[in-house]
């Protein structure tokens, strides 16, 4: 299937599973100074831009850091945020290292999640290593399956910028880029964007892990090819749940043009009881390794 195609805006529908992808290619998981009106924006203390710092220098003290919070805030608005933190170095390198700040410009909405919590950090280091270990598996081979795995990196959490494309003619369009920061990427060295991007939310997280899928997966015009959403629970809760979503041809009219759009393959699956004890142990999260780079890329 050509990974060029196009995208509509309907709504993600959720058929059911079906992976032919021999089991040796699989990845198995365990469960500038600113203008007199920008100055003005930064100085005043009931502005957007002066309310997210102060978000932001209360997080950095270990307040507030519990809850998630959005934000409308200009492109404009934003940018001024971005140059401010730019000329405060401790502000910035909190940012950069514990604070995943995204923005989406076309609803105006700036998200500032709460803090992650130890069982986050935990369960997403876990995550990636069991991934790693298992795309290091496949490339100790000597096909051009392990040659391609070989070149696979992650890339943690590191800003993702998605934009709207054309549904006529898949070209990007001027609107500005959407930011986006997941909990975990791998990214082929010869790919564009990530093919495999995993989220982790608490349930009392603001994101739904589905709308963020929506977004990654239009805005990359399909290059990333598997959304893995975990739901942990929080506070004395355990529960734990598993979604994945993926690209979606679909054919629309008499010409049979494909339209881009995305399914739920797993959709919200249990994985772990509300008192901590293992559900559904006799299933597995399929990757295939073909899901790490598009068509062009993955040759093998």
């Amino acid at each position: 299937m050509n990974d060029e195609k196009r995208f509509s805006a309907s709504t993600p529908t959720v058929p059911a599973p079906a992976d032919g992808t021999p089991p040796e290619r699989q990845i198995k998981l365990p469960l500038t100074p600113p203008a007199t009106n920008e100055s003005q924006s930064t100085s005043n203390p009931q502005s957007p831009v002066s309310m997210v710092l102060g978000l932001i220098k209360q997080r950095q003290r270990h307040k507030l850091t519990g809850q998630s919070r959005q934000l409308k805030v200009t492109s404009l608005e934003y940018k001024n945020l971005l140059a401010r933190i730019e000329e405060l170095p401790g502000l910035k390198r909190f940012v950069d290292d514990k604070l995943r700040l995204e923005y989406d410009p076309l609803e105006k909405v700036l998200y500032v999640p709460r803090m992650p919590t130890a069982t986050h950090e935990s369960f997403s280091e876990q995550v990636s290593q069991e991934t790693k270990a298992q795309l290091d598996r496949i490339a100790s081979g000597n096909d051009e399956a392990a040659r391609f795995a070989a070149r696979i990196s992650s890339v943690r959490s590191g800003s993702i910028q998605l934009r709207e494309f054309d549904s006529d003619d898949g070209i990007e369009t001027d609107q500005p880029y959407i930011q986006r920061q997941p909990d975990e990427q791998y990214q082929h060295k010869e790919a564009e964007y990530p093919g495999v991007v995993y989220e982790i939310a608490c349930s009392q997280d603001g994101r739904e892990l589905g709308k963020v899928a929506w977004t990654y997966i239009p805005y990359s015009n399909g290059n990333i090819k598997a959304v893995v959403g975990f739901e942990l629970g929080y506070g004395k809760s355990k529960e734990a749940r598993i979604s994945m979503w993926q690209p979606r041809y679909l054919k629309e009219g008499e010409d049979g043009v494909e339209i881009l759009d995305v399914e739920a393959i797993i959709n919200r699956d249990l994985f772990r009881s509300s008192d901590g004890s293992a559900i559904n142990n006799n299933k597995t999260l399929y990757l295939p390794l073909d899901c790490f780079a598009t068509s062009k890329v993955a040759t093998f």
